[in-house]
């Protein structure tokens, strides 16, 4: 992931989602940004606060976390939310 090899890849993997709520890396050396235009719904956040917002504003759906690492106790802060 930090060297961007697996940038299509990841585009490809999240092409059917409904609504994508990234992270931002800060440790990369290429544009997360630039990865997703305007027919993709993701959504890119400099923190995991942000994310906790955006996610305690879904009415409904199925909601699936996933992380490589500790992601600032992501986990833990999603549940008082749902």
């Amino acid at each position: 992931m930090k060297s961007g090899a697996h940038q299509q890849t990841l585009v490809d993997a999240l092409e059917d989602a409904d609504q994508v709520l990234l992270l931002r890396p800060q440790n990369i050396d290429w544009n997360i940004d630039a990865l997703f235009d305007s027919t993709h719904s993701v959504t890119l956040f400099d923190s995991v606060d942000g994310i906790i917002n955006q996610i305690s504003q879904i009415d409904q759906g199925h909601l699936v976390v996933m992380s490589n690492g500790g992601f600032d106790d992501i986990f833990n802060k999603i549940i008082p939310t749902l």
